[in-house]
């Protein structure tokens, strides 16, 4: 039985929101790790960072289909990367197919990164 997000239009779709969903889920554990403890002004700026990812793949993940596999790098350790890079990759990863291809509510994920990126993802 089907609980979560409908089915998407089209493979390709899925594949993008998989991707986003695997981008945001590495990009909240990056950002956690960069938060240290006694944290200065920009490891506060991560911490918020790392909960708005949180956020954001959780939003992601009610658009996939129950039970779908998004691969082993679900609980990879940290890498070093830009968790704002990452959130932007995860952006451009749903401009991969046309909006109409992803399930409905893709537009609100869509409009979260964007604002995201724009207020805590400047260089």
């Amino acid at each position: 039985m089907k609980t979560r997000g409908p089915d998407l239009t089209t493979p390709a779709a899925l594949e993008a929101l998989i991707r986003a969903t695997n981008l945001l889920r590495k990009a909240e554990r990056e950002a956690l790790a960069q938060v240290a403890p006694g944290t200065d002004p920009a490891g506060l700026v991560m911490a918020e960072l790392s909960l708005e990812a949180g956020w954001l793949n959780g939003l992601a993940l009610s658009l996939l289909p129950d039970g779908i596999d998004l691969g082993a790098d679900q609980h990879g350790d940290p890498t070093g990367e830009d968790p704002r890079e990452l959130i932007r990759q995860a952006e451009l990863a749903t401009r991969q197919r046309p909006i109409h291809e992803f399930s409905p509510g893709t537009t609100a994920l869509v409009a979260a990164l964007n604002d995201t990126i724009r207020d805590r993802c400047r260089a």
